[in-house]
């Protein structure tokens, strides 16, 4: 790995503290709302390994200091040749969600222990449990796991419950076995730091990708039509997407109930994870809350309604009954030939594009770069995944965890886990072997989204935020609340729940700077579109 490309150099070298820990009460509080949050939300991942159910996925605050732009070849990362570890005898338990987070240690176990001699006993937990289960028996002293998979969103709360350790020593020590920062997501990176120290290997990374019927678009009659109505050649909308040409395309392509213009998961949490905050990021081109946890939501004016009121405007092309839609039921949708336009987690459809057992469209895939903002270019991601090692796991284990965890999240690995459990890579040069191994799936764009891509940001405030959006930004979309009042009153829940933080003197440490490219401010040409 080569640190010094990254800010976090001299954060890895500076000497482990740690942050005062939270009442007991406090600690169990965190996981009874994470549970009561999330419950019902549990087919995530259901079904296939290799294509996920359903995913909820909050993230915090990051800096992004530098957009990668330039290529990354494909070469595969080359460990310095060293005396074989032996593990023998050491028993490591690692505890996951159920679906592709355990699956991939499943897979790995055996490999690792003809490789190291350990053992791994994988424990997996349905999404409503997992995060309670974990932090009870944390707390209770009970617990036995030694590493762990957690959301990248999930991570400061459940550092601040004692549960993590750092791992800057190990990184520092085996930094020519690691991927360079080149090779990893720029804003899922520095989320794996919590108040300036490491506390987990990022695993995977999830990306909103954006797919066309490659077939509608190609065809002469269609190309012909389009450009008669609108004015310009339908394939313009395949170079750079922007929202005034995703709503032409979207009106043109919209002849029900055959043909529909667009398909979006938008039940609840999916309504706003990713739907509503790709918007946010893109009509106003900031984060959500500053240095300082103040959000901004009740600032950014008519960009900010604009976030709302363009997904309002977008209903109108979607299926019936399309705002308790979730991934299953908009991807079936889209996979039946009865969508132009769709967008949606890769985990999920990735493949099931291509598979004809279950896809009407083989074949007439076009992956597109991410959508252009009139305020900023940049989508939603829910960053990603990391393995963490607990504080459970001491000398031998913790040494054992981490070449565990070393494996796992290899660049040579990744497309061989993704291909048998459905968790996709992390690094470019997973991506780049992945493709290589399936030239079928249309995931050319990947990269524009690694380096044009944003997050949630919550601190470790996780339920507050949760309930936040949903008492809001969800009536809002489905027409049921004012969205100006709707973003102030969010705003309100933020200062609530920062409070303490603006009190202490506390800086959001994550200040988020949003990925921009060049263009024109169409904001108002948008708002004229739509009716705003």
């Amino acid at each position: 790995m080569n640190l010094e490309k990254s800010k976090d150099i001299e954060i890895l070298k500076k000497r482990i503290t740690r942050r005062k820990a939270l009442s007991t009460a406090a600690k169990v509080g965190l996981g009874v709302v994470v549970a009561g949050v999330v419950a019902g939300v549990g087919g995530y991942y259901a079904g296939s390994t290799a294509a996920p159910g359903k995913t909820v996925t909050v993230t915090k605050p990051t800096t992004v200091t530098s957009t990668v732009t330039k290529t990354v070849t494909a070469t595969v990362a080359t460990t310095p040749t060293k005396p074989k570890k032996d593990f023998t005898g050491v028993k490591l338990t690692y505890a996951s969600m159920s679906g592709p987070p355990a699956d991939q240690v499943r897979y790995a176990a055996s490999l690792l222990k003809e490789k190291y001699g350990m053992d791994i006993e994988v424990v997996d937990y349905p999404w409503e449990v997992f995060f309670s289960k974990l932090t009870t028996e944390f707390v209770a002293g009970k617990v036995s796991y030694d590493f762990i998979w957690l959301d990248t969103a999930m991570m400061p709360g459940v550092e601040e419950l004692g549960i993590l350790q750092p791992i800057d020593d190990l990184v520092e020590r085996d930094k020519a076995e690691l991927p360079s920062i080149d090779e990893l997501v720029p804003i899922h990176w520095d989320y794996a730091h919590y108040e300036g120290k490491l506390y987990g290997w990022l695993n995977t990374c999830n990306y909103n990708n954006f797919w066309v019927r490659k077939d509608l678009f190609e065809d002469p009659k269609e190309q012909e039509n389009f450009e008669r109505q609108y004015g310009y050649p339908l394939t313009d909308f395949l170079k750079q997407p922007d929202w005034l040409k995703f709503n032409d395309v979207i009106e043109f392509f919209h002849r029900p109930p055959d043909l529909y213009g667009y398909v979006q998961p938008l039940c609840w949490p999916q309504l706003c994870f990713p739907a509503w905050h790709t918007r946010w990021f893109t009509c106003t081109g900031v984060p959500e809350i500053d240095e300082n946890w103040e959000p901004y939501w009740d600032r950014m004016g008519k960009n900010g309604i604009l976030s709302i009121e363009l997904l309002k405007y977008q209903l109108k092309f979607m299926p019936p009954g399309v705002l308790a839609m979730d991934n299953p039921d908009a991807l079936a949708v889209y996979l039946d030939g009865k969508a132009a336009v769709m967008t949606g987690w890769d985990t999920f459809c990735l493949f099931k594009l291509e598979d004809p057992s279950v896809s009407k469209v083989v074949g007439k895939n076009l992956h597109l770069p991410p959508i252009g903002g009139p305020k900023g270019h940049c989508v939603y991601t829910n960053v990603g995944h990391l393995l963490c090692i607990t504080t459970a796991a001491k000398d031998v284990k913790r040494e054992a965890a981490w070449e565990a965890i070393k494996f796992i999240c290899s660049p040579e690995f990744e497309p061989e886990r993704t291909i048998h459990s459905g968790q996709t890579p992390e690094t470019k040069t997973g991506w780049k072997l992945l493709m290589q191994k399936h030239p079928e799936l249309p995931i050319d764009k990947i990269f524009d989204y690694m380096t044009h891509c944003a997050t949630v940001a919550y601190g470790p405030f996780f339920g507050d935020y949760v309930t936040g959006v949903k008492d809001n930004i969800a009536p809002a979309v489905a027409g049921e609340k004012d969205p100006e009042k709707a973003l102030k009153d969010l705003a309100e829940v933020y200062r609530k729940a920062y409070e303490p933080y603006r009190k202490s003197g506390k800086k959001n440490t994550h200040g988020l700077t949003v990925p921009q490219w060049k263009g024109p401010d169409y904001t108002e040409d948008l708002c004229k579109q739509i009716g705003l």
